[in-house]
């Protein structure tokens, strides 16, 4: 069960890094440097990928999977308060989007159902496209089996006592290999 919470939590810490970075190096680059810019980031990514697996593994071997899993938490959080430190994108400041403009009459600022709404009835127009959809559901049933088979049922099968019996470092190894033929394979 708090395995469940913590892959789960992991998912949607990826997605926002992911949706933040994005946003972040499309605002500090143009569209002539947009592929020079994302190239580190990509790179810095798959790197992580690739090594962290790896180094988790021999860490649980070594030292246990608790000690590990408090280290890895508290470089999470050891990062996130050096971001909210010293990037400025992370700093307090009002910011008003052109949607978030109220009319002279309105004092109550949208509510989260509505704004929703307003995101929702965007991507109704967007999605009624056959071409957005079917790369949509397409993008969907990727990541669903992605996550369900590499990240679920993989290291299960891996470290079942019946079935390979890997230790962590091993299980580190599998995943490091997979993260180097992507890379290499891109």
């Amino acid at each position: 069960e708090h395995l469940y919470l913590c892959r789960l939590a992991t998912g949607l810490g990826v997605a926002s890094l992911s949706a933040a970075v994005t946003m972040t190096v499309t605002d500090i680059s143009t569209p002539l440097n947009r592929a020079s810019s994302f190239a580190p980031v990509m790179s810095a990514f798959s790197a992580g990928t690739a090594l962290g697996p790896a180094l988790g593994g021999i860490l649980v071997d070594q030292i246990g999977i608790n000690p590990t899993f408090y280290m890895v938490g508290a470089s999470y959080f050891g990062l996130a308060a050096v971001n909210n430190i010293l990037l400025s994108e992370t700093q307090p400041k009002t910011v008003v989007f052109p949607w978030q403009k109220l009319p002279e009459a309105a004092q109550q600022p949208p509510s989260i159902g509505e704004s929703f709404q307003s995101a929702l009835g965007q991507w109704i127009p967007l999605l009624s496209m056959p071409p957005v959809r079917n790369v949509c559901i397409m993008n969907c049933f990727y990541w669903v089996g992605l996550a369900g088979s590499q990240m679920t049922l993989l290291p299960l099968i891996l470290t079942d006592a019946d079935g390979l019996a890997m230790s962590a470092t091993s299980v580190g190894q599998v995943y490091m290999g997979m993260s180097l033929i992507q890379v290499l394979g891109n």
